[in-house]
């Protein structure tokens, strides 16, 4: 995949991404409590959502002094604990680097409000990550790992951060237990050469069929099932526009799959299914 299309298509992930895990309070807490086994109160508790956006300074071999940005995907905090979801397409090995950047950047930047009542000890919360493999890809681990060492003593605290494999999940498993925040970005396991139209279509309207019961049993609100909704119409239109080959027979009815209907005034009208099968 030439550059240009890669950084289309990953623009258009974030967008789903923020779509889904920046709005709703209470979803994330349920999505949190599954992965990471917290027990925050979805009902009763508040998220504070920071900003993703840390600059620093970068020294070249001369010294000139220049300034990088690092960009997290999700930054929120809970009480008192500080929290990140990233997402990864493809494994690479660079994540790892990209959690251990933040992670100090975070400290640094929690530093600026730290209690300075005990001017001999200080006592700082390590951020909490969590990593979304969207396809498959061999050889990730259940976890990543950063170790601090000290460099004196040796003692060691290692910190992990779990790695959710979309791959190992069905549709029906993503539907229960607050899992359910990643049904729309099921449809990116299909982003690929030779995609199975069919199978991509079907897993797309199943996922949808999902989404659909989850607001009709009432674990979702309305205003949630929009979000979710529009985020899988941005995942489906960005795979099937750059995987199914122009000259499909089902390309454009693909590409439409989930039309928007702006006229109508309640939202879960203004969905529909196609036919394309």
């Amino acid at each position: 995949m030439d550059r240009e299309k890669c950084r289309k298509e990953n623009m258009q992930i974030d967008e789903a991404i923020k779509i889904i895990f920046m709005v709703d309070d209470k979803e994330l807490i349920k999505f949190l409590n599954e992965i990471l086994g917290s027990v925050h109160d979805p009902e009763n508790t508040k998220v504070v959502r920071l900003a993703s956006e840390f600059i620093f300074k970068n020294n070249d071999e001369t010294g000139k002094k220049d300034y990088g940005k690092l960009v997290a995907d999700t930054v929120f905090k809970i009480g008192d604990t500080l929290y990140n979801i990233e997402f990864q397409t493809s494994h690479d090995g660079k994540m790892i680097i990209r959690i251990a950047e933040y992670q100090l950047l975070a400290l640094l930047d929690m530093l600026k409000s730290v209690d300075l009542s005990d001017k001999y000890n200080i006592e700082i919360d390590l951020p909490r990550s969590i990593v979304i493999q969207l396809e498959k890809s061999s050889d990730v681990p259940d976890y990543y790992n950063i170790t601090y060492v000290n460099s004196g003593t040796k003692e060691k605290l290692t910190q992990q951060f779990p790695i959710v494999k979309m791959w190992e999940y069905s549709i029906e498993d993503l539907s229960t237990n607050g899992r359910h925040m990643l049904l729309p970005f099921k449809s990116l396991e299909h982003r690929k050469k030779n995609i199975d139209v069919s199978q991509f279509v079907r897993d797309a309207l199943e996922a949808r069929k999902k989404i659909l019961e989850l607001y009709a049993e009432n674990t979702i609100s309305e205003k949630f099932l929009r979000e979710m909704c529009l985020a899988q119409y941005h995942i489906v239109k960005m795979v099937a526009q750059n995987y199914v080959r122009k000259n499909h027979p089902k390309r454009k009815e693909v590409e439409n799959m989930f039309v928007e209907v702006k006229e109508r005034p309640s939202f879960v009208d203004k969905y529909i299914e196609m036919e394309t099968e």
